[in-house]
């Protein structure tokens, strides 16, 4: 296991990450690390405080990446980029843990693009039932909410049916 000194001696630099093995057995805890500078060195406490007084816990760093949408469009890769870097892409929603979520976000957008070249606009929300829904497959639109310039003579209902799926609900 690794531990991260909490002292410094001639052996041991003060946060230092060494290699040990530590073993409890006959009312005390072992402790055998090795120093960068080679030496194996044997501990021995009473209790674990007096072990969490010299040494903690080392746990690696999380490497710091994450999938965003590019000015292109396309989906990147960022390795170990700053905290500064990812909160301009969290504050925007651009920031996704898996590839195939960024993946799913584009095709949101694309869907949200091919919506508004149609017409579609949201000019409010509501959450009452009333009697102005239509109702056709999986989705459910308030007629009164999303309105588009050409509703009734559109031939594309399976395509937007589609989008407003993919964006709204559907049967993910």
């Amino acid at each position: 296991m690794k531990l991260k000194t909490k002292f410094q001696d001639e052996n041991f630099e003060l946060g230092e990450v060494v290699e040990a093995d530590v073993y409890n057995g006959g009312g005390r805890i072992k402790v055998i690390a090795q120093s960068t500078k080679g030496r194996m060195i044997t501990f021995y406490f009473k209790t674990l405080k007096g072990l969490n007084e010299m040494f903690e816990d080392y746990e690696e760093p999380k490497e710091k990446h994450h999938w965003f949408i590019s000015g292109r469009g396309t989906i990147e890769y960022e390795k170990d980029a700053d905290d500064e870097f990812n909160r301009g892409h969290k504050s925007l929603g651009n920031y996704f843990e898996t590839k195939e979520e960024a993946e799913k976000a584009v095709e949101r957008l694309r869907a949200w693009k091919r919506l508004k070249d149609k017409g579609f606009e949201i000019e409010s929300w509501s959450n009452d039932i009333g009697d102005n829904y239509y109702k056709t497959g999986q989705i459910v639109l308030n007629l009164n909410n999303v309105r588009n310039r050409d509703w009734c003579e559109c031939t594309q209902i399976k395509e937007i049916k589609n989008d407003l799926d993919l964006l709204f609900g559907g049967e993910e």
